[in-house]
Parts: structure tokens; C-alpha cells; sequence
């Protein structure tokens, strides 16, 4: 078991990116059109054609998808980053990675946005929640050890993880809470984003490569071991929805 400074059990998080809504807008011209969630739309132009990419080379099909691995710097989970799914606008959880209150517990997923098109584009802005994260405790039983991000926060190191019984806690986590231990940081073309802020950086057409890398971190200062100690069972951690804009350069 963990235990904090003061000699509090300080209970193990079970980090799950349940859905990450981190989406592409564009605006063409006098049009803007915002893109959310998982829809489709057709925008797969000569001129206008940015979106998200896997493989830094091509953007995804329409309608396709492939998968990102994590990359886990926790302590005895580096194997446990999860995956996400891609598709030209959007991204979605695959599979749940596993964080701890452990300082440098966190995990990270690399991607790009391209431009293949024949205008030069500019990222607008980008948008994240006052809280990026929120925090619900797990009840009920695992199935399959290790793998649905899910990690006992008491007796740890004596119980299994399969079928293992969750804490049946009643209680809520705040978003002030949930927030004091997590952080959100999205870097593109290599300038971090922690909140809403207007944009910057030209994406060439043709050519054009923004690389992105989005981070979900135990945050490890005072606030955040304070808040952890508070902790009477395993949670659940979700990133909500992160807009990202790209307009046709002026």
C-alpha cells in the first residue's frame, strides 16, 4: 500500500480515458463549420483537406480508423498505456491505461494533424473545459486482470485483480478535487495547451505537420496528494470533450 506523509493510506488510481473528445473545426473561406464528436462530414477537398494522422504521412480515410498506444512513464505500469482510435476529426478511447498517485504518474498519446490540401492553414484556437477532467469512484467486480485500467486501491499488493471486489463508496468526488489531481496538457506543433486560448502556427498546404501530443497526468504537488488522500475507493478518470480549430489562412 501507498501512504502519503502523514502515514494515510493514500488509495492507487485506476486511470480511465473513457472518451476523449478532442475534435477538428475548419473554416474555408466565409465558412465555418465546427466539427464534433464522432460525426462524419465531408469535407475531403483538393483545396481544403486537414485532419488527424497516425502515421505523419497520410491523414486518415473518411470513415476509417486506426489505433495509438500509450506510452505509460508510471512506475510498474509502463505496459499499460491503453490505446486510442483515430479518425480524421476525431479521437475516442480504445483501451484504459492505469495511473497511480505516484509524482510522474502519467500517460501520453502521439499523433499528428496534417494539411494535404492546396491552402495554407492556420490553428485557430483551442478549447478546453475549466475542468478537464472529472472523477467518479468504481463499484462492482473486475473481470480480466490488468486490462480495463482498473487497479485495487486497498490491499493491493495481497488481493488479485481479477474479481476482485471495488469499494462500494457513496460518496462524490468534486470537480475541484478531481482536477487538483489530474491534469490535461494537448501540445500541438509543439506548444503545450492546458486551457482555452486562441491558437497559433501556420500548417503549409501540401505538406503541413503539426505534431500532437496528448498527456493525462497525475499532477503530484501538495493539492493533488491532499485531495488523493481523501480517496476511499478506485476511480474513474474521463477527459472531456477538447475542441481544436483550423481555418483556411487569411
Amino acid at each position: 500500500m501507498e501512504r502519503n506523509r502523514s502515514g494515510k493510506v493514500i488509495a492507487v488510481i485506476a486511470l480511465v480515458v473513457a472518451v476523449v473528445g478532442l475534435s477538428l473545426g475548419f473554416a474555408a473561406y466565409s465558412t465555418y463549420l465546427r466539427v464534433e464528436g464522432a460525426a462524419t462530414v465531408q469535407t475531403d477537398t483538393n483545396n481544403w483537406k486537414v485532419g488527424f494522422s497516425t502515421t505523419g504521412t497520410d491523414i486518415e480515410a473518411l470513415n476509417g480508423t486506426n489505433t495509438v498506444n500509450g506510452v505509460n512513464a508510471t512506475t510498474d505500469h509502463t505496459s499499460d498505456g491503453g490505446s486510442i482510435t483515430v479518425s480524421r476529426y476525431t479521437i475516442t478511447q480504445a483501451t484504459k491505461p492505469i495511473l497511480t498517485t505516484k509524482t510522474g504518474s502519467s500517460v501520453s498519446y502521439t499523433l499528428s494533424v496534417l494539411n494535404k490540401g492546396s491552402l495554407d492553414a492556420t490553428l485557430a484556437n483551442v478549447t478546453i473545459p475549466t475542468y478537464p477532467v472529472t472523477c467518479a469512484y468504481v463499484t462492482g467486480t473486475q473481470s480480466g486482470a490488468g486490462t480495463d485500467g482498473w487497479v485495487e486501491a486497498e490491499n493491493k499488493t495481497t488481493e488479485p485483480y481479477a474479481g476482485t471486489k471495488r469499494d462500494a463508496s457513496t460518496s462524490t468526488i468534486s470537480d475541484a478535487d478531481c482536477n487538483a489531481m489530474f491534469g490535461v496538457t494537448l501540445s500541438i506543433n509543439n506548444q503545450p495547451y492546458t486551457a482555452t486560448t486562441t491558437g497559433s502556427g501556420t500548417l503549409a498546404k501540401t505538406t503541413g505537420n503539426h505534431p500532437v501530443v496528448l498527456t493525462l497526468a497525475y499532477k503530484g504537488d501538495a493539492a493533488a496528494d491532499a485531495a488523493a488522500a481523501n480517496l476511499t475507493g478506485d476511480i474513474e478518470v474521463t477527459i472531456q470533450p477538447i475542441g481544436v480549430v483550423y481555418e483556411s489562412a487569411k
